[in-house]
Parts: structure tokens; C-alpha cells; sequence
């Protein structure tokens, strides 16, 4: 400390960095004072580097800092000394240093407040966010501007020791953008936005690829954002994708786009509306034995068929699969769903099918596919061509369980697998099915 004191520049700043790893909670005042006391830019410029790289050192052995000398310092010191003790504020979380802060923010001293400012922007202190969203939206300099913008987005998205909600994360961008900003500052914002999967992020990056300047990073961040949708909002994710390919031109963001244009368009396809019936099953009978057993929901009118509608697939992935399993249980036994599609027109179609175990198929009441088997489920196993009429078509599927998994998903496809527009589908009979019923 003496040294660090009273030595020749050389000797003084290599008897601070050597401070750096010796000093505790007792001598943090004394390295403030070496900041206060410095009489020349250079060292106070190397005692408060010093002094925050033992302030980092002390809170990782701590977990806290004596923060009351620092506090002292912003307060009383002179301005010189507190241009060079606030950034050590942005590196430290503490309610008395936070309100230190805030007051130099709004310091009548310009070169106070824009250091404040850059202190500011460097917090990793999630209740220091509203504060740097004001100087994000409200600052005159635009630099200062920029430097907030940067942090906001860091703040919401990209600090891995601040977990805020989605609304939270989304809420301060938002806010930003409906201030005037530059393009820059824009492609900041995008970037935040591109991390966080959620619709209303989507609604917000989506606009701006009409932007010629932030085109490629919009559409990169549309593409991100719409990938990592949830499958119920495939249709947002579905048009947001086919207007970043209709927008841009740069091939690795153009394949990126379509890549997660044909998975969610894949995901999109399956059949999500069933009604489900049963168990059936029959002492002495196995899963193989079932399947060629006319049980009721197969028999003319299906008289007395408790059906009951399926619920979400139980796989947040792949909520498509439709899981009798977590429905039904058991072993042993057989299961019938049905949906019903309607068809504007005639058509040949492709029905694929993944089932664990064995399926049977009726379309409009014909049998048009049989596999008695055990297996796993693989969504397009089976893939058979049928033809639907011009209307409602009635779908009925009987599975069979032998044990462990029970579970099916279907889609239709154009008969060369390309993805197929213009069907509904409804759980419920043509006669209380609105066309509108979607999927």
C-alpha cells in the first residue's frame, strides 16, 4: 500500500496490480483514496483500474463488496475523480452504488453524466434496465443513444445472469423502436429480437424487411424467430418465412429461410383434430388378434360409441403425435380415432402415417390400408394414395398396443410428398363441422 503510495509511476502501478490480488473489504477505502488523491490523469486512470479489478476480485471470493467507500467517493470527490470512479459502479450489483448511479446520471456536470452513462451501460444490474431504457429513448447524444441501445439488448437477451419473462425481454425493444431510430440502432434492436421466440417479437422484426438498409438482418432475424415458434403459431412463422424469401436474396439466409419454411409447412400438415374411442379388448386376445376384431366404431352405424375429443400431443416438439398412451394406458388393446377432412375438389392425395404398433384405415367407411405389426412410431411410414371426394371425407383409424408406446400421427401430402393446401379438417361429424374448422 505504501508503495502504492508513494512510489515512481513504474513501481507504484505494479505495486496496484499486485494489490489487485491481495486487497479485502478493509482496504477498499484506501484504493478509492489512491483515485481521489492521484495527481496526475495517468494514475488515477491506473489506481481506479486497479480498483475495480479488486472490487471484481473481492466479490468473487465474497460474493458482495464493501461498496460504502465508493459510494463516499461519487458523492464528495471532484469531478475528475468521479469521472474515473464510476465505471467501477457498472461492474458491481448493490442498492447503494444503484442510487449513486442514478444521481450521476442527471448530474449538472456534462463529462459526469455521460461517464454515468457509460457506467450505465455496462451494468449487468436487471433493476438498472428502466433506467437505461430512459437514456435509450430519451438521450440527446446520439452515441450515448446507441451505447443504451446496445445494453438494453444485452440486458434482455443476452445476460446469462438475467432471466426475465418474455414480456419483460420484449417490452424495452418494443419501446425503442417507436422512437426514432437509425438503421444501426435498428439493427441492434433486431438482434435482441432475434433471440427471444415469441409472436409478438415476430409481429415487430417482421416490418422492418421492407427496410432496404436492415433487410439481411431482418430477414435473419425473422428466419430465427419464426424457427423457433411454438407449432400453434405455425401459420404467423409460415407467412413471415415466405416473406424473408420473397425479400432477400442472399443465398445462406434464403436456404435458412426455407429449410424452416419446410419444417414448420411439414409440421403444419398433420391432423391435430380426433376423436378417440375405447380401449377395446378381450380376454385371451393379444394386440394381433384385435386387429382383425370388429369392434363397435368399425360396425355400421357404430352403435353406442363413447367418442371423446383427443387431446394436445403430449411432445411440445411434435404436439402432432397423438399420444392414446397418456390417454387410454395399458397394454393389450385397440383404439379408434376419427376426423373428418373436407376437399373443395376431387383429388388424388397421399395420406402418411406413423402408428405405434399397427394401424387399420377407413376412408368413407373402405378399408384402405392394413399393417398388423409392433413398432415404434416414425412420422410417413406408411404412405397411401387414396382419392378424397369433393366435400367431407370421414377418416376412421384403428390402432393396435402391444406395450409401451401407443400413439399415431397423420397428414396428407400432394401425391408427390410436396406439402398440400386448401383441406380442413373438424373432430366432429360433417353436420356440426363449420368448413371453418381448420386443423
Amino acid at each position: 500500500m505504501e508503495l502504492a503510495r508513494e512510489g515512481s509511476g513504474s513501481a507504484s502501478k505494479a505495486a496496484l496490480q499486485a494489490l489487485v490480488l491481495l486487497v479485502d473489504d478493509a482496504q477498499v477505502g484506501q484504493m478509492v483514496q489512491f483515485v481521489i488523491e492521484a495527481k496526475t490523469d495517468t494514475a488515477r486512470a491506473a489506481a481506479a483500474e486497479a480498483l475495480n479489478s479488486a472490487c471484481h476480485q473481492i466479490q468473487t471470493r465474497r460474493g458482495q463488496v464493501n461498496t460504502a467507500p465508493l459510494v463516499q467517493g461519487l458523492a464528495t470527490a471532484s469531478t475528475g475523480a468521479r469521472i474515473a470512479l464510476l465505471p467501477v459502479c457498472g461492474g458491481l450489483i448493490d442498492t447503494k452504488l444503484r442510487a449513486a448511479l442514478r444521481a450521476a446520471v442527471v448530474a449538472p456536470e456534462p463529462p459526469v453524466r455521460a461517464a454515468a452513462i457509460r457506467a450505465l451501460c455496462d451494468t449487468a444490474d436487471a433493476e438498472l434496465l428502466p433506467d437505461v431504457l430512459k437514456v435509450a429513448c430519451e438521450a440527446p447524444e446520439e452515441n450515448l443513444r446507441t451505447l443504451a441501445i446496445r445494453a438494453c439488448v444485452r440486458l434482455t437477451t443476452q445476460e446469462d445472469t438475467i432471466k426475465l419473462p418474455v414480456k419483460a425481454q420484449i417490452e424495452p425493444l418494443k419501446a425503442i423502436l417507436a422512437t426514432p431510430v437509425s438503421a444501426d440502432q435498428k439493427r441492434l434492436v433486431l438482434a435482441g429480437l432475434a433471440e427471444i421466440p415469441d409472436l409478438e417479437a415476430l409481429k415487430l422484426a417482421d416490418p422492418m424487411l421492407d427496410e432496404a438498409a436492415i433487410q439481411p438482418e431482418a430477414a435473419k432475424a425473422v428466419t430465427k424467430i419464426a424457427s423457433a415458434l411454438p407449432h400453434a403459431q405455425g401459420q404467423p412463422a409460415i407467412a413471415a418465412l415466405k416473406r424473408v424469401l420473397a425479400a432477400t436474396i442472399d443465398a445462406d439466409t434464403r436456404k435458412a429461410a426455407d429449410t424452416a419454411l419446410n419444417d414448420i409447412q411439414s409440421g403444419a400438415d398433420y391432423i391435430t383434430a380426433w376423436q378417440f374411442a375405447g380401449p377395446y379388448l378381450q380376454e385371451g386376445k393379444d394386440y394381433s388378434d384385435l386387429f382383425d376384431i370388429a369392434f363397435p366404431p368399425e360396425t355400421a352405424n357404430a352403435q353406442g360409441v363413447k367418442w371423446q375429443a383427443m387431446p394436445p400431443g403430449a411432445d411440445a416438439k411434435r404436439p402432432w403425435v397423438m399420444d392414446l398412451l397418456k390417454a387410454l394406458g395399458g397394454e393389450q388393446r385397440v383404439a379408434y380415432a376419427h376426423t373428418w377432412v373436407h376437399s373443395d375438389q376431387q383429388q388424388p392425395v397421399r395420406l402418411e402415417l406413423g402408428t405405434d404398433d399397427g394401424v387399420k384405415v377407413w376412408l368413407n367407411h373402405k378399408v384402405v390400408h392394413a399393417i398388423n405389426t409392433f413398432r415404434g412410431l416414425q412420422p410417413g411410414s406408411d404412405k397411401v394414395d387414396i382419392t378424397l371426394n369433393a366435400g367431407w371425407n370421414s377418416i376412421l383409424l384403428k390402432v393396435t398396443q402391444l406395450n409401451q408406446g401407443w400413439a399415431f400421427c397423420a397428414r396428407f401430402r400432394k401425391p408427390d410428398g410436396s406439402h398440400l393446401d386448401g383441406l380442413q379438417f373438424s373432430a366432429q361429424p360433417p353436420q356440426r363441422a363449420p368448413v371453418s374448422a381448420g386443423k
